[in-house]
């Protein structure tokens, strides 16, 4: 084996395909152990935003998921979409866990590439350390749920994954392969952040960490430029649909973000960002992982524990002047220097723009494959190296004993994953709902009649910062003026709930409930 990059063999194709079906199998199993999804953003947006695409009801209805979710590119949740009308949910979930199973195999090749020899030499070794990089508190939170985090660190990883088995073709490679190669590698990484922006920040990582290429400049420029265009081609593809509606609709294609810039007219001009986790000061910053972990922070809005950042965290800092030191003879290979870089850079991006723990879920996964990197750079000796390994694998060991997974809310399974009733309304042409409250409501409104819109009061809240009242108080002014209204009390909602909850009036009753 080279320094960097992975053996070909036959059968190693078979291999990793035969690991990650089994790793696919335990993940649906998983999912069925933990209970019917029920998470927040699933009834918010998950099943709303394409059904509003479907539908044609971009606008016809006001910020019913909220300002920012309403807008989320629908694209990748249309098969749950399909899903949620015609299978039951314990298909739904099995189904979602086996797709989250699937990143078992960049997982798999990054532990073949990136540690140290004794380590990515082992095909036990590799097999382990992919298996626990599925097990971190959010990556088991996220099985069998509508989040799309882990499909989409599934894709971030599998373009650092071709990086580093083509590692030598990008570092020693004629300029075309290399460009050919980084353009393949970065695909991926952009078609995630196509389907969820929150993953552009791994972008930016992935072309700065091409810099590190021990070529000449102009070769390692080269090479960067082509893993921006073969994001840029992802992006596109998987994001340009959407934002070519929004532009037509909204005038900013990715409304309501960046409103600052674009200034559409139908929203605040602010940025829409949610920033309400990030660190206040210099301190909190340095130590965000550990004040997320102790509880100090909360960066998922549920409890947690998980040491894979924070053990990362504190390796890298022990290993950053080692490696300096070292700089003449680098104990990491050209793979392990690629993946480190993109995932400091990453980090540091994800901390100023962000800071919610879900977000973080690729540097989570690639935790114990750079653990066991680091670990190698602070006993760079050869015949420390497998006392090294033995360090790694207690460390990891620990890890996985103390992580105590998130949990967005589950239920016990059901035959439908709604149920939702809703008896006849009279001249639904003539009604427009108004949903009060911050309850996530808005999976209710496919099963209304079309011709009914809805208007979400708080929804006007989005970004006004200390105008929140001022805009949520005009929302309800012009809405009391139109005579045909429906008052929806849909603020009693608890999460998860298995009894009725709405329940909608006029002159008379008329009600609509969840069947549990």
């Amino acid at each position: 084996m080279k320094e960097a990059g992975l053996p070909v063999r036959r059968g190693n194709g078979w291999t990793v395909a035969a690991f990650t079906a089994v790793a696919s199998a335990a993940c649906a199993s998983l999912a069925l152990a933990l209970g019917q999804d029920a998470n927040y953003d699933q009834q918010n947006y998950h099943f709303y935003a394409p059904y509003a695409l479907l539908k044609n009801r971009i606008l016809y209805d006001i910020f019913p998921a909220f300002s920012g979710p309403t807008f989320t590119n629908p694209i990748p949740y249309l098969p749950f979409y399909w899903l949620a009308w015609n299978a039951p949910p314990m298909l739904i979930g099995a189904l979602l866990g086996a797709l989250y199973g699937l990143a078992y195999a960049p997982l798999y090749l990054l532990a073949r590439t990136v540690p140290p020899v004794p380590a990515r030499r082992s095909g036990p070794a590799a097999m382990v350390l992919a298996a626990l990089g599925l097990t971190g508190a959010v990556a088991i939170a996220e099985n069998g749920t509508t989040f799309i985090d882990n499909l989409m660190s599934a894709l971030v990883l599998s373009g650092l994954a071709v990086a580093a088995v083509a590692m030598p073709s990008l570092a020693r490679a004629s300029p075309v392969r290399a460009i050919m190669w980084a353009a393949t590698a970065g695909f991926p990484v952009g078609l995630a952040a196509g389907f969820k922006l929150t993953m552009a920040v791994y972008c930016v990582a992935f072309v700065l960490a091409a810099l590190v290429m021990p070529r000449r400049w102009p070769e390692r420029m080269a090479v960067a430029v082509a893993a921006g265009v073969g994001i840029g081609v992802g992006l596109l593809l998987a994001g340009g649909p959407w934002f070519a509606i929004m532009w037509a609709k909204t005038g900013n294609p990715i409304f309501p973000f960046f409103n600052q810039v674009f200034q559409s007219p139908l929203a605040m001009v602010e940025s829409y960002r949610y920033d309400s986790g990030a660190p206040d000061s210099l301190w909190k910053a340095l130590l965000f992982p550990f004040l997320v972990v102790s509880g100090q922070v909360m960066a998922t809005g549920v409890p947690f524990f998980d040491l894979r950042v924070p053990a990362l965290y504190v390796l890298a800092i022990i290993s950053l002047p080692l490696l300096a030191i070292g700089r003449r003879h680098p104990p990491l290979n050209l793979a392990a220097r690629f993946v480190l870089v993109f995932a400091a850079v990453a980090y540091v991006l994800w901390l100023v723009l962000f800071s919610i723990w879900r977000y973080l879920l690729p540097i989570e996964m690639l935790a114990p494959v750079l653990i066991t990197a680091l670990v190698g750079v602070i006993v760079p000796a050869a015949r420390m190296r497998r006392p090294a390994m033995l360090a790694s694998a207690a460390l990891l060991g620990l890890i996985a004993l103390t992580t105590r997974p998130a949990d967005w809310g589950h239920l016990s399974w059901d035959r439908e994953l709604y149920g939702v009733r809703v008896p006849p309304i009279p001249r639904p042409d003539q009604a427009l709902v108004l949903m009060a409250g911050t309850a996530p409501t808005a999976f209710m409104i496919p099963f209304f009649p079309a011709r009914i819109p809805f208007i979400r009061l708080e929804g006007f809240s989005g970004g006004c910062g200390t105008r929140v009242g001022a805009c949520t108080a005009s929302a309800r002014s012009a809405c009391a003026r139109i005579r045909t209204t429906f008052m929806c009390s849909m603020g009693s909602i608890r999460r998860p709930a298995r009894a009725p909850w709405l329940a909608i009036s006029r002159s008379c009753s008329i009600g609509a409930a969840v069947k549990r």
